[in-house]
């Protein structure tokens, strides 16, 4: 695998979204009167900043051709060998969420210290020998398993690479639904009538994980651990 031209995704803190943008009166102060969360936001922006800075400087010495964008907007054009997501697993998340296929996708845990980083590959000064070996052929991309979500067969949500929740727009609500699982081909052949393979459901919600998801959320709620490249889903 030839790594010539690399597409650079990062998220932006909250000190910079608020400080630096919005010009925030309230969590200016509250940095200058030294309270522990709003110095923690400063800590955190001076860490991811230092992170950004290192990657750059690594793919340049690389002879690489960097492309560097937001998290917000994730707009791009052109053709890249690799996308590199630097934050953490919600970055990488969101990044993936607008990638369908192509090219291969590595996650960067920009501050490891406070960011579990259960989807990426490593942090910033693990990133030169993760290139190495997937020039070389030792490291392969793999495929994961995406969720979408389809209304009347319209798309609405997807392709999602952790987990999707159905519930009542109010958290209190009571969900009430009908469910059944169907090979694809007949979904729209079902009835809802006396032999309907529909079961109907009155509780909290639904929540649907694929196995890069299962670690998160849905274990909280009493999910399995799957494997990350399990073509299975679970709920």
């Amino acid at each position: 695998m030839k790594i010539r031209r690399i597409l650079l995704f990062h998220r932006k803190s909250f000190f910079q979204l608020y400080i630096k943008e919005r010009g925030d009166v309230d969590m200016a102060r509250a940095i200058e009167r030294g309270d522990p969360a709003a110095v923690a936001l400063e800590e955190s922006h001076r860490v991811n900043a230092q992170a950004l800075s290192d990657l750059q400087a690594q793919l340049s010495a690389r002879g690489v051709k960097v492309t560097t964008r937001t998290r917000r907007p994730l707009r791009w054009k052109g053709d890249y060998d690799l996308v590199i997501s630097l934050g953490g697993d919600g970055t990488l998340m969101e990044v993936a969420w607008r990638l369908k296929s192509r090219p291969p996708l590595v996650g960067i845990n920009s501050d490891p210290r406070k960011s579990v980083g259960a989807l990426c590959a490593g942090t910033v000064a693990e990133l030169p020998g993760i290139l190495d070996r997937l020039e070389a052929g030792e490291l392969k991309p793999r495929s994961l398993n995406r969720i979408r979500v389809r209304l009347n067969g319209q798309e609405v949500i997807g392709p999602c690479l952790n987990d999707v929740l159905f519930a009542h727009l109010c958290p209190a609500g009571l969900s009430r639904f009908e469910m059944a699982i169907l090979p694809k081909e007949k979904v729209w052949e079902a009835s809802l009538g006396e032999d309907s393979p529909f079961q109907l459901y009155r509780c909290s919600g639904i929540w649907v994980s694929s196995g890069a998801g299962s670690t998160a959320a849905i274990r909280s709620a009493g999910g399995e651990v799957m494997p990350t490249n399990s073509r299975e889903l679970q709920f």
